[in-house]
This record gives C-alpha cells, structure tokens and sequence, in this order.
C-alpha cells in the first residue's frame, strides 16, 4: 500500500459542520469517544471500567432492536476503536486497514432501523473504509463485508457469551475508554449539575456515591431533564436527582464544546461527562412535593 490518503477521506482540519470523522485525527478520535459514550455505549463503557465480562446492552434500545440490528448499530464504533490486528484478523477480505482509511461518516435522512426515532445525523454513523487506488474492492464492499465481519465475529459472539469473544472485544473497549478519558479536562471554575437515576429499594446513598466514583458519569444542566432519567428506571425503583456541586478541577467532557450540535445525538440533553476518579459526598437531601423523587445535594471534588 503507497500510504498515501485515499481521495473519499481527504478534508480540510477539524470541521465541526463536517460530517466525516476520521481514525487518523486525534481531535476526531476524541470528539467520537465522547459521541460513542452519549449515544449507546455509556453503559459498555462503565460495565467493562467494573471489571464486568458479560456483555451489557442498553435495555431501552434492546426493546426496539434485534440481536442483529443492534450488533450493526454498534459495528462502526468497534471498526473505528478496535486494534488495527483486530480488524486483520476478522476481515474476510484479508485487508491490511490503517488508519489513514477508516472513517465514520453521519447519516443524515431516515434510519434504516425504522422502530427508533433518531434525532440527527450523530445517532446513526456508517463506516466506510476508503481502497488504494489499486485495490480490487471498491469502498462500499469493503466497509459493508467489515461491518458483517464485525457484526458475526465479534458483536454478536459477546452478546451471546461465545468462548472467545471477550478477546476481541475488551481491547476494543479499552482503547474506546482511554480516549474517552483522554478527552476529559479539569473544569477550571465550579459548575452546578443534576443527575437522574433510579435505585433498588434499601440502596444507601454511599453505595451509590462510592459507585459513581468509580464510573463516567453523565450529568445535564437541567433539573427538568434528570427528573426525566429518574422516572425512566425500572418500575419499583426508588428515584433520586443527584444534585451536584462540582469543584474547579474535577475531570469532565462538556459535551456541547465538544461536538458541534451536527455531531451530538441527543443535544438537548445539556449533557456533561465526569470522569472516574472524582470524590462524591452527601451534604443533604430533600424530597420533592410529591414525594416522587428524593433530591440528594452533592458535593464533588477531585
């Protein structure tokens, strides 16, 4: 291969209105971390940081999707994660992929999953991995043969628990984790969030803290919204709005500088990661009126 960059992937610097990330860019490398994490993989993400080996999925989408149509979904971001001896070893095509000519492109119009209601053009990506001007494969054939590679050989094999398929996924998600956490930076003035979520019943608030600690967490700048991601859990559940007082210098992703609002999925979520790492203590709490949610003040240091 003469390494030079195939046409289909040359563009100018970072663009935020741009619509294809590429591999090769570090800040689009970061920017896809932190898109991944928003849409569809907090739950992977965190799951893999507490050691877990089962394959864990987002039930709210699981209702909607089959084993298959979710294995595709996720595909592009293992081929835009995955070691490059990964990606080697499940093509059918026997390429030698680089960098240099993977890309995730947004799509734009109607979802082929037509049972989800997808916002923009950053919920749904499509890999596409450009040939050398020599190659015999042309760039759909390529990219349409690795998602199937991906989807067969390794998504599906997890999800299913197969003997074998965390060796090709858990480096993968490492590589997805470590950019992620590449992409945080310490907030250098306080902020003031919320976070929603629902707990089983005799759940303490130290546990629950203690667990955060260890996780990324997703926060949003809206009480209205956590109160929405509280009444979201399981029926039965208790429901609790965090509300948090984050410290100068605690690690976060403010996703809206980030990812222009063409590369988020969910932008009116106001949604801000913390990193792992970060010290959560109770200060107080308070139901609301209705009893409904117990809203919990938090303060968050480094």
């Amino acid at each position: 291969m003469s390494g030079r960059l195939p046409a289909l992937l040359m563009r100018t610097p970072f663009d935020p209105d741009d619509l294809l990330a590429r591999r090769a860019d570090p800040e689009d490398v970061a920017a896809m971390a932190v898109l991944a994490y928003t849409n569809m993989w907090d739950r992977l993400i965190n799951h893999y940081l507490m050691g877990g080996e089962s394959f864990v999925d987002r039930e709210d989408d699981r209702r909607k999707l089959t084993e298959e149509e979710y294995a595709q979904r996720l595909a592009p971001v293992v081929a835009f994660f995955a070691p490059l001896a990964i990606l080697k070893s499940v093509s059918s095509d026997a390429i030698a992929f680089t960098a240099e000519t993977i890309a995730l492109q947004f799509m734009p119009g109607v979802t082929k999953f037509k049972k989800l209601q997808l916002q923009t053009p950053a919920c749904q990506l499509r890999l596409t991995v450009a040939p050398e001007r020599d190659a015999q494969f042309s760039a759909q054939k390529l990219s349409e043969t690795l998602v199937d590679d991906i989807v067969t050989k390794i998504v599906l094999p997890v999800i299913r628990g197969k003997a074998g398929a965390q060796e090709l996924w858990r480096p993968m998600l490492h590589e997805l984790t470590s950019k992620l956490d590449a992409a945080m930076q310490a907030t250098p003035r306080p902020l003031y969030l919320y976070h929603g979520c629902s707990v089983a019943p005799g759940t303490t608030p130290e546990a629950k803290l203690a667990e955060l600690s260890r996780l990324f967490v997703s926060t949003t700048d809206s009480y209205q919204m956590a109160t929405g991601f509280a009444h979201s859990g399981v029926e039965g559940q208790t429901k609790w709005v965090f509300k948090l007082a984050i410290a100068a210098g605690v690690r976060v992703a403010r996703v809206h500088d980030i990812l222009s609002p063409k590369w988020q999925c969910w932008a009116g979520e106001e949604e801000t990661v913390l990193a792992p790492g970060a010290r959560f203590e109770l200060e107080g709490d308070a139901p609301t009126e209705d009893g409904a949610i117990l809203v919990r003040t938090v303060r968050v240091t480094v």
